[in-house]
């Protein structure tokens, strides 16, 4: 059913003089003039080409060229030219121009912006006071702070800690997940792109420095305008000074004169002579160390080689002595290899004085150590360890060798001694070791022999030998020996060994062990001294005696005139005649005999019987003297009868000789005695010596002793 039109300028539905809403279901309002309204407009559907105004307006759609309200309500869609008001809330807004003449937006989060495009977690939100901040994907990405700098990928508010006074753009990046990069920012080119960094002023702008990526992925930088100072190559080869870094860092001055690198701290200063510098000048390379400080190498987290601060360089130590220091650290005895591809390697020494480098050398020969001077043969030591001087074929452990008629080995000290060993092949080859004061050959020099610095033995100027002393002897016959042994090893006594080439265990009785002969200028005897073997010896048993022989006159060997034996007695040999005292050369006085020894002395009586506790006797015979010593003592006697006679150990030479003054120890209970010799006993008298005793029975008594010393002669 068709429907009619009302057209009128302006409607008003009022109620009692007051403005009242109206509210028309079921149809849609089509109006084509302005539409105001005090109170409400509602619709499903308010379609205006002019304005519609008023306080409220509501509805699912509004389609206008402009719509004004205080307060705009839709559920659905409001589209139009021009939509203004005080405050709308809508679900979509539609149309070619939105103008909010004021309110503010909530701040919002970066999943939630206040003001979102195209999803609920992309766009503008507040991350805090005076900042503004886009977001994608509920993440927070750029960011304006209160002073109006930019960064990229901070969370959360602007940290002014990361920007200095003068940056206005940072970027950031707060993660990194694998296989991420860190922070990019693309600046795209046809041919490459860049930076640009510019200079203003009041004249314009200047090109200052700039960053540029080319054509062949190489980043270039420069300054000073547009020249070129640093490139980042392709395949990642880093050129200071050069376009064409040929290693991972190239440094190259492209005008020539000194290059390199200072490196320092603010401790040793800023100019080109603190610190270290490594570079190169047209002729010269430098690793120069300003600092009083050590120059460190090393490798595998290990100190190898040190320069210290005053020159001195250590390999394998950190505290090197002299300008040259090798110190091998570990059980390895070779500290270092010279090395040549010739057929001799050596090391060349020279001094303010040397005249020619390599006219002292030293090295190796093949296997062989070589000291060469000048072109001479110098000194070899070679594989099997001979050394020598003017040969490379030594023969002997030591061999010098002169092209001269005889060879001098020399050590000279001016105003001391000198010390020459000499062979000459003039002289059937014999070898002179000559020892003499300084130069001149003709004064005699002690010869010394020192053993850590102690003098064992000398040879003096006079010829003497001297063992255990410094100083000749200058007295007695001490002053004409030709040897001279003083003290022993830890002692004062002098000790002379001579010792017969075997061992104990393999000598035997009568074995000689060492002879002191004395002979003439050809070694004939006149006499010796001679130790031989007593019996067979042992370990721990090595018996011994002394054998002292002459030569009697007309004979031409030495014969045996006394020995002393190893159970310690002294014998004369056989035939002997004899020792003679005081000069006296009369054989009769010679003293030919010496014994010692006990005999038991007993009573002589012609009857009866004596039984004895005690009887002690002994004797010492010398020549024809013999002294006596006795005790007896009785236990028992019986009816003696005769004279009162003790028994001799020897049988006296003079009957009748009183004995009693030849010794004043004669203890008897028997009372006062005189003693005088018999036939061959000892006889006992009383108080002089015209009373024997002849009846001994009354002195002799059970317990009665006597005990005397006295001598008598044979």
């Amino acid at each position: 059913m068709a429907y009619g039109s009302i057209k009128v300028d302006n409607i008003v539905f009022t109620n009692g003089g007051v403005d009242q809403t109206v509210t028309v279901s079921g149809i849609v309002q089509s109006i084509s003039g302005d539409i105001t309204a005090t109170g409400t407009i509602q619709g499903a559907t308010i379609i205006g080409t002019s304005t519609v105004s008023g306080a409220t307006v509501t509805g699912d759609a509004g389609q206008f060229i402009t719509a004004t309200a205080a307060t705009g309500v839709f559920t659905s869609t409001l589209s139009g030219a021009t939509i203004t008001g005080n405050t709308a809330s809508f679900t979509t807004i539609t149309g070619g121009t939105v103008t909010l003449t004021s309110g503010v937006f909530a701040s919002g989060t970066a999943a939630a912006p206040s003001v979102s495009v195209g999803t609920t977690d992309n766009g503008l939100y507040s991350p805090g006071t005076d900042q503004v901040a886009i977001s994608t994907n509920g993440t927070g990405r750029l960011f304006v702070d209160a002073d109006g700098r930019v960064v990229s990928e901070i969370a959360g508010i602007v940290d002014q800690d990361r920007f200095s006074t003068s940056n206005r753009i940072a970027y950031f990046r707060t993660s990194l997940n694998a296989g991420n990069q860190f922070g990019q920012i693309a600046i795209k080119g046809f041919h490459g792109a860049g930076i640009n960094f510019l200079r203003g002023g009041t004249g314009g702008e200047t090109n200052s420095a700039g960053i540029f990526s080319d054509a062949s992925d190489n980043l270039r930088f420069t300054s000073g305008g547009a020249t070129e100072r640093l490139r980042i190559t392709s395949d990642g080869k880093l050129g200071l000074g050069t376009s064409s870094p040929v290693t991972t860092l190239h440094l190259q001055k492209p005008t020539g004169g000194l290059a390199g690198v200072q490196i320092s701290t603010s401790v040793h200063g800023s100019t080109l002579t603190d610190g270290l510098f490594v570079g190169i000048d047209n002729s010269i390379a430098y690793l120069y160390n300003y600092e009083n400080l050590p120059l460190i190498f090393g490798t595998n987290s290990t100190e190898r080689l040190r320069l210290t601060s005053d020159g001195k360089l250590g390999l394998g130590t950190s505290s090197p002595s002299n300008k040259f220091h090798v110190k091998e650290t570990n059980t390895n005895s070779v500290v270092g290899v010279v090395e040549s591809s010739s057929t001799a390697s050596y090391l060349s020494f020279q001094d303010s004085a040397t005249t020619s480098a390599g006219n002292v050398r030293c090295g190796a020969l093949g296997d062989d150590f070589f000291i060469r001077v000048l072109t001479g043969d110098g000194l070899l030591v070679d594989s099997s360890g001979r050394v020598g001087i003017g040969t490379t074929s030594p023969q002997t452990l030591f061999h010098v060798k002169s092209t001269a008629t005889q060879t001098n080995i020399g050590l000279f000290e001016t105003g001391g001694g000198t010390l020459v060993v000499r062979t000459q092949s003039a002289n059937s080859g014999e070898v002179v070791l000559n020892a003499y004061q300084g130069s001149s050959t003709t004064t005699a020099a002690p010869f010394v022999i020192q053993q850590a610095g102690n003098e064992r033995a000398r040879i003096d100027s006079s010829g003497r030998l001297l063992v255990g002393t410094a100083s000749s002897p200058s007295a007695g016959d001490g002053q004409y020996a030709r040897l001279a042994v003083q003290g022993s090893i830890g002692g004062d006594t002098c000790y002379v060994s001579f010792a017969r080439n075997a061992a104990a265990a393999s000598i035997t009785a009568d074995q000689g062990l060492g002879i002191l002969a004395f002979t003439d200028n050809t070694g004939n005897t006149f006499g010796s001294i001679s130790c031989l073997a007593d019996a067979a010896a042992g370990a721990g048993d090595y018996p011994g005696r002394l054998v002292f022989s002459t030569t009697a006159d007309s004979a031409s060997s030495p014969t045996e005139r006394m020995r002393i034996t190893s159970d310690a007695y002294v014998r004369l040999a056989s035939g002997t005649g004899g020792i003679q005292f005081n000069g006296d050369t009369a054989a009769a006085n010679a003293l030919d005999d010496y014994e010692e020894g006990t005999w038991t002395p007993v009573y002589a009586i012609a009857s009866g019987s004596v039984t004895y506790t005690q009887q002690q006797g002994r004797y010492t015979k010398v020549g024809r003297l013999v002294t006596i010593s006795a005790r007896i003592v009785i236990n028992t006697v019986s009816s003696p009868t005769g004279t009162l006679e003790l028994n001799l150990p020897f049988t006296p030479a003079v009957v009748g000789e009183q004995c009693v003054a030849a010794t004043s120890a004669f203890v008897s209970t028997l009372g006062t005695m005189i003693v005088s010799t018999a036939t061959t006993n000892l006889r006992l008298y009383g108080i002089d010596a015209s009373n024997a005793i002849t009846n001994p029975g009354d002195k002799l008594a059970n317990g009665c002793s006597l005990g005397f010393v006295l001598s008598y002669t044979t």
